[in-house]
């Protein structure tokens, strides 16, 4: 049976793609499971989107060529490349609930849901752009961050900003 062209140019991807991450690799190669893995993520992200990936788990998971290290590097692409892949508003919205539940035991869905919901409503109600969110989150919330003792108090202390934001 013949490929078709978008499946050729799949294929093809996917050998370059390979070959560029067992390029960082000494001695270790691929399995076919996690070639699958790649073939989907090709349907998601673009070769170039990925290649970047790569480069970036490379330079922070590979130091001394271990089996220990190459599986890390493998386990971040998918992840480098979603959040790659990702709006800056996005990216801002998920850095600040990581470092929310880095500081706090919160539920993650929770987290992301307050201040998307804060983003939201600068947007929604105040008029603000994606570049104007993202210097409030960085310089008006994230700095409130540190000054609660607990989750409870953070959530109440946003959930009243957004209060006065909704007017």
């Amino acid at each position: 049976m013949k490929k078709n062209k978008k499946e050729e140019e799949l294929e093809y991807n996917l050998e370059v793609l390979v070959e560029k991450i067992e390029d960082n690799m000494i001695n270790y190669s691929i399995n076919k499971h996690y070639k699958r893995t790649l073939k989907n993520l090709l349907k998601k992200h673009s070769l170039q989107e990925l290649i970047d990936a790569v480069d970036i788990s490379a330079e922070n998971y590979i130091y001394d060529d271990t089996v220990e290290e190459y599986e890390e590097y493998l386990s971040k692409i998918k992840g480098i490349a979603y959040v790659n892949s990702m709006s800056d508003l996005d990216k801002e919205i998920n850095y600040i609930t990581n470092y929310i539940l880095h500081i706090f035991n919160a539920k993650k869905w929770e987290v992301k849901n307050l201040i998307k919901e804060y983003a939201y409503s600068l947007r929604n109600h105040w008029g603000y752009d994606d570049e104007q969110i993202i210097k409030d989150l960085k310089e008006e919330l994230k700095p409130q961050i540190s000054k609660h003792n607990r989750y409870y108090y953070l959530e109440e202390f946003i959930d009243g900003w957004i209060k006065q934001i909704k007017g």
